[in-house]
Formats: C-alpha cells, structure tokens, sequence
C-alpha cells in the first residue's frame, strides 16, 4: 500500500502496474482499476467511457478528478488459477492549482515618462483547473522601485486616481495614460 500522493487539479495522472510471477501455467493476467471515495465507506467513482480500466496503466486526464481524496486500487487476477488475485491501493489527494498570472510584455518595462502603458493580464493568464474559464479576477497595484525615496504611498494614491480601482478590480487590462506617474515609479 502506497499512501500521500498529493497532485493538482489540472495535472495527469498515470499509474502503472507492473507484476512478476513465477508460477508455470500462468500466461496471461487481467487488471481492473478502481477509484474510490472516502466517507463511512469508501463509494465508486464513476470515470468517463474514454477511460480504459481494465490494462496494465490507468491514465487520468487533468481535471477527471475533482478536489478531495481518493483511493485508487489494481486488482490483478489470472484466468488461470481462479480466486488468485493481488491487489495494490493509493492514496491520491487531488488539490487547486496555482493560478497561472502572466502581464503580455514581461514583468518589467521602461517606459518614457509620458509614454502611455497597457497592462494586459488577460492573454497569458489563466487558472489550470479550468482553462477555458474567463471569469478571473484581478487585482493591479503599484510598488515604487530603485528609489531612495519610499514612493509607496505617493504611488499607491496616483494609481488609485489613474485606475479609480473600485472600478477595475475585475478588468484584464489597464491603460495607464503617460505622465502621470511620478519619475521612478
């Protein structure tokens, strides 16, 4: 029995069974893949048609699996020596993945200072679990940097004003319009 398998949502799984017998007269053997959730008792998970269950490897796509707990159990059996079986069980601890933040044009820009900016998070960002999903949320703040003085605040007031973020919370982009800006920041 292997226990703690931690993955996220958005990832593959593939397990292997792999059986060494050494018993003349056994040729072939037969594999059924389970996977189950725990409560009182553990209850069948019931997996898409696609997948096969019953080879030597199970493989689950990203996202067949909810978020929670399951076990996932190989019975090996032998048409030829009937009520011979072995059997092995997993536990596998599905999770959310990490959001995928992304700002088209890299992380850092120099720009003239009455050059306008667009701040687009929407092209490369996304949350693994559900791709094609384009209900993320965003949050933009501004952080002075290489300056001796603390511009945080001074910063943080002018991005307030430029973006007016109660407004923009959810938008993917931002148009930050040229000089308005202290230098530096």
């Amino acid at each position: 029995r292997l226990d703690g398998m931690k993955i996220a949502q958005g990832e593959e799984i593939e397990l292997i069974a792999f059986m060494s017998v050494e018993c003349s007269g056994i040729v072939s053997a037969e594999y059924n893949w389970t996977v189950s959730q725990p409560g009182e008792t553990f209850s069948l998970v019931h997996l898409p048609s696609s997948i096969e269950t019953t080879t030597s490897s199970l493989y689950l796509p990203a996202g067949t699996l909810s978020y929670g707990g399951y076990r996932i159990t190989v019975v090996v059996s032998f048409p030829e020596v009937p009520n011979n079986t072995a059997s092995l069980s997993m536990l596998v601890s599905v999770k959310a993945s990490q959001l995928r933040a992304s700002i088209s044009g890299g992380s850092s820009r120099t720009i003239n200072w009455e050059q306008a900016v667009t701040l687009d998070a929407e092209s490369g960002s996304y949350d693994p679990d559900t791709p094609n999903d384009p209900s993320l949320m965003y949050d933009w703040s501004c952080i002075a940097i290489n300056s001796s003085v603390n511009l945080t605040q001074s910063c943080k007031a002018d991005i307030d004003t430029i973006l007016s973020l109660d407004c923009v919370e959810s938008l993917s982009s931002v148009l930050i319009v040229g000089g308005l800006l202290e230098l530096g920041v």
